[in-house]
């Protein structure tokens, strides 16, 4: 992700300061689940069969942009030893993307067949296959907290805490229809016939997201 922010100073005193922040945010989500099954069927008589490949594939990608504010703050404690803090929120638009794909490769096949490769396989077939998009509004909160060391009036270094929250996002796992109908799914003589229900579906089902991390750094300063 990416920001950028006009800064007020709201408060200072000889040690600490205090800042009001407000801008822009962005923060891109992407993720995939890739699906791959080989199988061969064999015969009574123990000969080798017709072989299938099937290969399925959920991505997802989630682009938020929104505007934020939010505050940043420090005070220096004993020597040169420094303790800060900050927390911003934007809220904006998300942009949900999901990719669904799928085939089925069939080699070893009998006459008067012959070797193909078909669109669909298990969990993906025709009902659920192609680019799906929507528009969600969003919440990004996110606050982190710091330590550090003033090694000299130029020079430090610190250690830290972040939590970062988006409220409504699209994941791969949850765009995975178990409920299928196997009139969609391709055999030997071509893709699967249909009829029925529209199963798999395209589930669109949406999630929050969060994740937490500790950082270190080196900060010069001129």
């Amino acid at each position: 992700g990416i920001e950028g922010n006009l800064r007020y100073k709201w408060c200072c005193g000889p040690n600490y300061w205090f800042d009001i922040v407000g801008g822009y945010r962005h923060l891109n989500l992407s993720e995939g689940i890739d699906i791959s099954e080989n199988a061969q069927v064999i015969q009574p008589n123990g000969v080798p069969g017709v072989n299938f490949l099937e290969r399925e594939s959920f991505h997802t990608r989630n682009q938020f942009n929104g505007a934020q504010i939010g505050f940043e703050g420090e005070r220096r404690l004993w020597n040169r030893w420094f303790v800060g803090m900050d927390a911003k929120v934007a809220i904006g638009s998300v942009h949900q993307i999901i990719n669904i794909d799928g085939s089925t490769t069939f080699s070893n096949v009998p006459a008067p067949f012959v070797n193909s490769t078909q669109p669909g396989a298990l969990l993906v077939t025709p009902t659920n296959m192609g680019r799906f998009t929507a528009n969600r509004f969003g919440v990004l909160p996110e606050v982190g907290f710091k330590i550090g060391y003033d090694l000299t009036e130029h020079l430090r270094i610190f250690a830290g805490y972040n939590f970062l929250y988006l409220n409504n996002v699209v994941r791969p796992g949850d765009q995975i229809d178990t409920n299928v109908n196997q009139a969609f799914r391709p055999s030997i003589v071509g893709p699967g016939i249909g009829g029925g229900p529209r199963q798999p579906a395209v589930l669109f089902k949406t999630s929050d997201y969060w994740t937490q991390g500790f950082n270190v750094g080196l900060l010069y300063r001129f």
